[in-house]
């Protein structure tokens, strides 16, 4: 609504009065409601902050991500298979204490 900072003056009605126009701008400008609009338009502006970058950002993120337990799986595979050693354990759950030789080394690798 046009009633916020310094009424409707800039909105609605405009200025009656030519001597008042000054300080009415200047009131205008120091308004919270001033304030959060420019800080809301310089961050719209800001290539940093716009959400397509954003979503890129996360997306390249989410790939360097993937792209490291991907070559982590297949170091480990690797290793197993140059071994000879078997993938699984007896007991593949997260709760169990000796869930398998790959899923030990894969969270070795992981970690390191």
């Amino acid at each position: 609504n046009g009633k916020q900072g310094c009424g409707d003056s800039f909105v609605g009605e405009g200025f009656t009065n030519r001597k008042n126009q000054a300080s009415l701008l200047e009131k205008h400008n120091k308004s919270t409601a001033h304030q959060q609009a420019s800080r809301k338009c310089i961050d719209l502006m800001n290539q940093n902050q716009h959400i397509e970058k954003t979503i890129n950002k996360q997306t390249d993120q989410a790939r360097i991500e993937y792209r490291i337990r991907l070559g982590a799986s297949i170091d480990c595979s690797w290793f197993h298979l140059r071994q000879g050693l078997p993938f699984l354990g007896h007991d593949e759950s997260k709760k169990s204490s000796n869930n398998g030789n790959f899923l030990k080394l894969f969270t070795l690798v992981m970690w390191s």
